[in-house]
């Protein structure tokens, strides 16, 4: 017998033009599987689904080559040979009962492309920001790399919607998205109309959710998750996203997404901030949205925050297909990417990396065909 209080958890809630039968909740998290292992990625979520959660989510899809982060291992969504598989686990989700959502990303200053071989695309010309610490330099986009950004975008939510998909995020956290890195002056020193005021800033975001809310209109939920602060506790010398900043930002745009969801403050790399991580004072999405959410029956969903973008779910293939409920296990970070990032030349094979590395590392490399991306 529950507690009377809990009831409202259990009641369905409007987002948009789509209704969840529950407040349960699945937020993004990556997990190793990305385009790599599609079929256990899918059974995954179908088993989350089937444990009773309203809506399940993918981890961050990217939406260009220039958006690349190998060797580390997500979904893509680069061209319409990547619609199959992910309409393979919006079916899956679908079939256990869920909601699907996908949270699509241009990762900017944090993909080295090293194997699209992409220049990187930031707000200004700085070194990537990435776990590995690549040698690589991003170029300051130009105002038609930001038209075509927001046709890449446009494409990608038109694929999410093409694959079945209920919920379209616009992903502005973690430190691993190129609209974080706009939004915060510790990345964008511009000049013109995209730098310089919290507004101009702020511009590619509402631009972005603009296109996306307009493509899915009556058809998807658009979510947005946005970092709140960059963890440098207020100060005075950072030049870093804040909490008042964000809380501007979110009363702006407040309209503009069905629902707003918090990344965590994390900066990658050289450019990490200090100070507090997530969880430091008050949450002011406190309400829409929260990291750990109680599973029916009153488990806890687990995640940890890794450097791909939000919370790690399971870290192998067989704990997927075993997962048991809508928790599954507590996840793991796996580092051979990791690893074979830091023993990689430049768009060569790691020298001394763990076999199952290389071998992800060079499957990695496959040649992909970016028709109409």
């Amino acid at each position: 017998m529950r507690d009377p209080h809990h009831d409202i958890l259990f009641e369905p809630v409007r987002i948009g033009p789509v209704t969840a039968k529950n407040r349960f909740y699945q937020v993004p998290h990556c997990n190793g599987m990305g385009y790599r292992d599609p079929t256990a990625q899918a059974q995954m979520r179908r088993i989350k689904a089937e444990g009773g959660w309203a809506v399940v989510c993918t981890e961050q899809v990217e939406i260009h080559p220039t958006s690349d982060i190998t060797p580390f291992i997500e979904l893509r969504i680069w061209d319409q040979a990547d619609l199959p598989a992910l309409a393979r686990i919006a079916d899956a989700i679908h079939d256990g009962g869920a909601l699907a959502g996908i949270e699509l990303a241009h990762n900017g200053l944090n993909a080295p492309n090293t194997n699209s071989r992409e220049v990187p695309l930031a707000p200004s010309p700085l070194p990537v920001a990435t776990w590995a610490r690549d040698p690589v330099q991003a170029r300051a986009m130009t105002l038609a790399d930001l038209d075509a950004l927001r046709e890449w975008n446009r494409i990608a939510v038109r694929r999410s919607l093409q694959a079945g998909y209920d919920l379209v995020y616009v992903y502005a956290g973690h430190g691993f998205s190129g609209l974080q890195h706009f939004l915060s002056r510790k990345y964008n020193t511009r000049t013109d109309a995209y730098g310089g005021s919290l507004a101009n800033r702020s511009r590619l975001l509402r631009e972005l959710l603009e296109d996306t809310r307009e493509i899915c209109a009556g058809k998807a939920a658009v979510a947005c998750r946005i970092t709140v602060d960059e963890g440098s506790a207020g100060a005075a010398d950072d030049p870093g996203i804040s909490r008042a900043e964000i809380e501007e930002v979110i009363g702006d745009l407040a309209e503009h997404p069905d629902l707003w969801a918090q990344g965590s403050p994390r900066v990658c790399g050289r450019h990490r901030a200090l100070g507090r991580g997530e969880g430091g004072g008050d949450d002011p999405l406190r309400g829409l949205h929260r990291r750990d959410r109680a599973a029916p029956g009153g488990a806890a969903e687990h995640g940890r925050c890794d450097g791909n973008g939000a919370d790690r779910g399971p870290g192998r293939r067989a704990r997927a297909a075993r997962a048991a409920g809508p928790a599954g296990p507590r996840c793991r970070q796996r580092r051979s990417g990791r690893d074979a990032a830091r023993g990689a030349g430049r768009g060569r094979p790691p020298a001394r990396a763990a076999g199952r590395a290389a071998a992800a590392w060079e499957r990695s490399r496959r040649p992909r065909d970016r028709a109409g991306a």
